[in-house]
């Protein structure tokens, strides 16, 4: 369980899963452009829509991997005192439950899965110092064009 706990800890492993909560967020925001597209019609945007439940189904699969391992690494306690690793039990039951033959509305909740991408600002601190960084810097950079008129104005 050590083990296991310090592979899933591991910068490689993380970045795989944050590689993989990018894709799906990509993949979900396609599907949704493509769904939208085969309500009006467009019977390519039907045929895509086939592959996407493939690559939705992929992810699924994947992100119920990464749970179990990652229940297994933390075990009860420590998983179930961590906000993101609830987080991710509810996101992965809702997709799991979507699966299911019943058409229920739980199908519409699968864009919450795109939600697991804030989880990537609290999982890589570079990440985080970078969108750190530059939201600090936006201030200073719209006072330049700003600040530059006026102060040439009081030189004057």
């Amino acid at each position: 369980q050590h083990a296991v706990l310090a592979a899933y800890e591991s910068t490689p492993f993380q970045s795989a899963v944050a590689v993989l909560i990018l894709a799906n967020f990509v993949a979900t925001i396609a599907s949704t452009q493509l769904t939208r597209a085969a309500a009006g019609g467009d019977p390519a945007a039907a045929a895509r829509l086939d592959v996407m439940e493939g690559v939705d189904l992929f992810f699924t699969a994947v992100f119920t991997a990464e749970l179990a391992v990652n229940l297994f690494a933390h075990w009860l306690t420590p998983f179930v005192t961590s906000g993101w690793h609830l987080f991710d039990l509810v996101i992965v039951t809702l997709a799991l439950v979507a699966l299911g033959p019943i058409n229920i509305p739980v199908k519409a909740l699968r864009v919450l899965r795109a939600f697991r991408v804030l989880r990537l600002f609290g999982r890589l601190k570079s990440l985080r110092n970078i969108v750190t960084a530059i939201t600090s810097s936006i201030v200073p950079v719209v006072r330049g064009p700003i600040g530059r008129p006026c102060s040439l104005q009081y030189f004057e």
